[in-house]
């Protein structure tokens, strides 16, 4: 078992350092996941919250207009 060891220490630790690494990088695109859907969110809130800006008084809410 100790010649098994000393042979593939290098191997098994490689293992580790690969599996260490991919779970990281999980990590990394699904944070950057989440901040993608929040900037989503934001820009379609902001495009809303401008377009009421934009909008004339009294359009689009049903109020009728004198023209």
């Amino acid at each position: 078992m100790d010649y098994w060891i000393r042979l593939h220490w290098f191997e098994l630790s490689a293992l580790l350092l690969l599996g260490l690494n991919l779970w990281f990088v999980a990590k990394i695109l699904s944070a950057l996941k989440a901040v993608q859907d929040s900037l989503i969110l934001l820009a379609r809130w902001l495009d809303i919250a401008r377009i009421e800006v934009d909008r004339p008084p009294g359009a689009g809410r049903g109020e009728a207009t004198n023209d």
